[in-house]
């Protein structure tokens, strides 16, 4: 009886071991997919900079596929963390890093996993930096496009014109663009 309750043991813990490995993999790839997509965005900022919208196209192409390859992994460790939960008899919902690593896993294993949330929410954190800049320099390109549209259509509103009597008259506001200002 004793040695089938020490097998029992020994099984469950080797199943934690084993979902504390998985979590560790999925946050592992995170963390490399967050590291890739931030460089993207870096190149981003580049071809904003530079007004190469071909380039930018196939940018958005690919930072579709980053997306999907998130919300995969962000889905496989939700699921890992509803196993735990279960395991656990905790609420899924109340499960996150900093819990397990308090109170769910082994000093080494809380190492790894700290060092991969703080690699996670860093990366996270300037690719929010990065994205603010570029949000910066698409609003001001599109000032820029305003303003030439703007100054376009009131380039034939200056001065006065002549009517067929020979008389000056007042110039008609006209504009290049078939809009009305």
């Amino acid at each position: 009886s004793k040695l089938n309750f020490n097998l029992e043991e020994i099984v469950l813990n080797m199943l934690e071991l084993a979902l504390i490995e998985k979590l560790t993999d999925v946050l592992e790839k995170e963390a490399s997919v967050y590291e890739d997509f931030l460089s993207i965005q870096k190149g981003k900022t580049d071809i904003l900079v530079n007004g190469n919208i071909s380039e930018l196209e196939k940018m958005i192409k690919t930072e579709q596929s980053f997306f999907e390859e998130i919300q995969g992994l962000e889905a496989e460790r939700e699921q890992i963390i509803e196993q735990i939960a279960q395991k656990t008899k905790t609420d899924s919902s109340a499960l996150n890093l900093t819990w397990m690593i308090n109170n769910y896993v082994k000093p080494e294993q809380a190492n790894k996993l700290k060092s991969l949330r703080d690699k996670i929410l860093n990366t996270i954190n300037e690719l929010k930096k990065v994205n603010e800049q570029n949000a910066r320099l698409i609003n001001n390109s599109l000032e820029y496009i305003n303003f030439s549209i703007n100054l376009i259509a009131s380039a034939s509103d200056s001065g006065s014109r002549y009517g067929n009597d020979g008389k000056e008259g007042k110039a008609e506001r006209r504009s290049f663009f078939d809009i009305k200002l």
